[in-house]
């Protein structure tokens, strides 16, 4: 499948971290701006690389050296966006775990205000036809407390009625698909910005189940819940998140055992694909063996995503171009399996319907 199609392709990107999508190029006026200079190589895995999960943490840390303000973070956030938008991406979640830096007085509420104004600015601004819509997760970082986690959850929830209904996705079509001002045909569409949460980090420290009543309080303010799942054999925290938990969204899954696997099947929760991530963390051996080509052929929902294109160097183009190769997929099933994406998105289905009208209405039938 050739590159040109794949980055022409329309496509939705549910599983993207901020920090770990920065290109090379942003880094380094990033660094410049914090008057420091950064080895490059040092943040990223090369073709033909791979790290251990463990080593792939210790290289945010470079990325962390030159965002320790809200002016960086805007700029951070700003290129993010414009270089998914470069690739085609026409719905974005990115996702981030908010920072509290003292040698900067940087809080976790400015770093997240950042983002978030950052991401509408990007919103507002996008040409008509062309556009990349943007929304955002608040990450739990497992390597801390639960108190942590609930400081995390409360925080969201206290931003996101600034947040709900800022999204403007345009005019409507048809009568029924609007939500916002008014229904019918010509009304309004608009979509929230802060729409679920994220955990995440070392996934050796610290069992999702732990953070148990931060994710309870994040749903029952109605936030939606995406969880990084099976990146290391850990049974009984897994079995629970797909059988107890059932999340919205899980992560990677590369290590589930066979209980796990029926839980997840038996669920339908979507699971969201970063092959070249876990091929280059160790989780799967190569491509060819990733369990991606098991869930297609099953038809488990999939969404293809890049997790870190900046640390592993593969654009959400990429993937799908990998996806192509590997699996002996077709323009006419590439297209499916992007828009099949849109079904996966937290936002309402009035939404979903004008994301389809909007960026799949040329589809092959």
């Amino acid at each position: 499948m050739s590159a040109t199609f794949c980055q022409a392709l329309p496509k939705v990107e549910l599983h993207a971290h901020i920090g770990g999508s920065v290109s090379s190029a942003t880094l380094a006026k990033l660094a410049t701006m914090h008057d420091t200079t950064v080895d490059l190589s040092s943040a990223n895995v090369g073709d033909g690389e791979s790290r251990t999960i463990k080593q792939i943490f210790n290289l945010f840390k470079v990325v962390h050296s030159v965002s320790k303000t809200p002016a960086a973070l805007r700029e951070m956030t700003r290129d993010v966006i414009g270089d998914f938008a470069d690739d085609g991406v026409k719905y974005l979640e990115l996702r981030t775990t908010p920072r509290h830096d003292p040698t900067t007085g940087m809080t976790k509420l400015s770093y997240l205000e950042a983002v978030l104004e950052t991401i509408c600015a990007c919103n507002e601004v996008a040409s008509e036809g062309e556009r990349l819509f943007t929304c955002l997760l608040v990450s739990i970082d497992r390597r801390g407390s639960l108190e942590s986690a609930l400081e995390t959850v409360n925080l969201t929830l206290a931003l996101a009625p600034k947040y709900r209904s800022r999204l403007a996705l345009g005019c409507s079509s048809g009568a029924g698909a609007a939500v916002g001002k008014g229904a019918g045909e010509g009304a309004e569409v608009y979509g929230d910005v802060l729409v679920g949460v994220d955990v995440s980090g070392d996934p050796s420290v610290r069992c999702v189940r732990d953070f148990a009543p931060a994710l309870e309080r994040a749903r029952a303010g109605g936030l939606r819940l995406a969880i990084h799942f099976a990146e290391i054999l850990n049974t009984k925290d897994d079995f629970w998140i797909a059988q107890e938990l059932r999340p919205d969204r899980v992560g990677h899954g590369t290590t589930m055992d066979e209980a796990t696997a029926r839980a997840l099947d038996a669920s339908r929760i979507p699971l969201e694909i970063c092959m070249t991530s876990n091929v280059k963390c160790e989780t799967v051996p190569n491509f060819a063996a990733h369990h991606v080509g098991e869930l297609l052929r099953t038809s488990h929902p999939v969404v293809l995503s890049t997790d870190d294109k900046g640390i592993f160097g593969s654009a959400l183009s990429n993937e799908y171009a990998i996806a192509a190769r590997e699996f002996q997929l077709g323009e006419s099933e590439l297209w499916r399996l992007a828009e099949q994406g849109v079904g996966y998105i937290f936002q309402s289905e009035a939404f979903r319907e004008e994301l389809r009208r909007r960026a799949w209405s040329n589809a092959p039938k």
